[in-house]
C-alpha cells in the first residue's frame, strides 16, 4: 500500500501512452448503449477485407491466450 501512489502514476502514464480513449473508459461510467452495439453479430461473408483481417488477428490472439 505504500507504493500505491507511484503505481497509480505509472499505470496512468502507461494507459495514456497506449490510448487516451482507453483512459476515458476507466474514468467514465458504464454506458448501456455500448452493450447494445456489440449485440449485432456479423457473418464472415458480410465483412470487408480489413474486417476479416482484424477478425483473423483477434482469433489468433485469443488462441494464444487460451
Amino acid at each position: 500500500m505504500n507504493d500505491y501512489p507511484s503505481w497509480k502514476s505509472l499505470f496512468h502514464t502507461y494507459v495514456l501512452g497506449q490510448s487516451t480513449e482507453l483512459w476515458t473508459c476507466f474514468t467514465t461510467p458504464y454506458n448501456e448503449a455500448l452493450k447494445e452495439a456489440g449485440s449485432n453479430p456479423h457473418t464472415l461473408a458480410g465483412m470487408g477485407k480489413c474486417d476479416k483481417k482484424a477478425y483473423d488477428l483477434e482469433k489468433k490472439a485469443f488462441a494464444i491466450l487460451t
